[in-house]
């Protein structure tokens, strides 16, 4: 060091410096975390002080990313047993229902509940899809195909006072995906806007070709696709703000108390995901919500 610093000596010996954390300011005005550490030496006889900041924004990014992997794996196992013995019992009030009907016919209450089993049955059937224990049977599939035949339950599930648009762009490459999963899907999507929008408005479902380039920094592992399709569901509701976008993929997670089981959104990141692709939002409070699924083409012609 003497060779660098002319006059240096060490300065007596001293507890080494932990490092600390502190909130720093940009120039223009952003926070953003840091790290410092502080050390002691001589030089031509006075005592100097250095201190070494370090910008420590992605180490951040990376251990939110790590808790919360930890945190969804954990729910994911706790959601897959419990929804296990909550089918084992749902399948037990199915069966005594149907008995139930044989001797007293279609009495509303009977319809009631078998429709309240029928309900309990699909949140069961989630639970287990989100927990992987669900077998997926994924199959590469044309949207030209069998995007038509769920136009009726998606317009039963928009509602009279919702108009929902679909455009399905010619030409577009298959996907390898669980036909069942891409349905419950648009499904939870359409129901997700339908929810946003209590007086009426308007869903848009666009089924068109991606642009590989802008969806690689999507992809997982910023992978470029050489070729897919892009699903987007638009919406004029009510719009996220921008804490709750944040938090919208989060199982569990809803603002609409006692009516939303939070699992709607996840289950969309997950066939996403498990198709091979991502899924994001875009939203603006007051005038609307877009929910992007971008999937990667088929990797085998059929």
């Amino acid at each position: 060091m003497s060779e660098i610093l002319p006059g240096f000596r060490a300065a007596p010996p001293s507890p080494p410096s932990r490092p600390a954390q502190q909130t720093g300011t940009r120039r223009d005005g952003g926070a953003f975390p840091v790290e410092y550490r502080c050390g002691r030496f001589s030089q031509t006889g006075r005592d100097w002080t250095i201190v070494v900041v370090r910008d420590i924004t992605q180490n951040k990014l990376v251990e939110d990313k790590l808790l919360q992997a930890q945190k969804m794996e954990v729910m994911g196992q706790l959601a897959g047993g419990v929804a296990h013995d909550f089918g084992n019992l749902m399948a037990v009030a199915n069966g005594n229902a149907d008995l139930l009907r044989d001797h007293i016919g279609d009495d509303w209450r009977l319809v009631n509940l078998v429709r309240a089993l029928e309900q309990g049955g699909d949140l069961s059937r989630r639970l287990l899809s989100y927990a992987r224990r669900r077998p997926i049977s994924p199959q590469q599939i044309h949207l030209s195909d069998v995007v038509p035949k769920m136009s009726g339950l998606l317009k039963q599930a928009a509602g009279s006072s919702v108009e929902l648009r679909t455009n399905i762009e010619d030409g577009l490459p298959g996907i390898d995906a669980d036909p069942g999963e891409l349905e419950n899907a648009l499904l939870n999507l359409v129901l997700n806007a339908r929810d946003a929008m209590p007086h009426g408005g308007t869903i848009a479902i666009e089924f068109a070709r991606l642009d590989p380039d802008a969806a690689a920094e999507r992809m997982p592992g910023g992978k470029r696709p050489d070729d897919g399709v892009r699903i987007t569901v638009s919406d004029t509701g009510s719009g996220m703000a921008a804490e709750v976008q944040e938090r919208a993929f989060e199982p569990f997670f809803t603002t609409r108390a006692g009516r939303g089981s939070g699992l709607g959104l996840p289950m969309v990141q997950h066939f996403a995901e498990h198709a091979g692709g991502a899924a994001f939002i875009e939203s603006v409070a007051a005038k609307g919500t877009t929910v992007h699924l971008l999937l990667p083409a088929a990797r085998r012609d059929p």
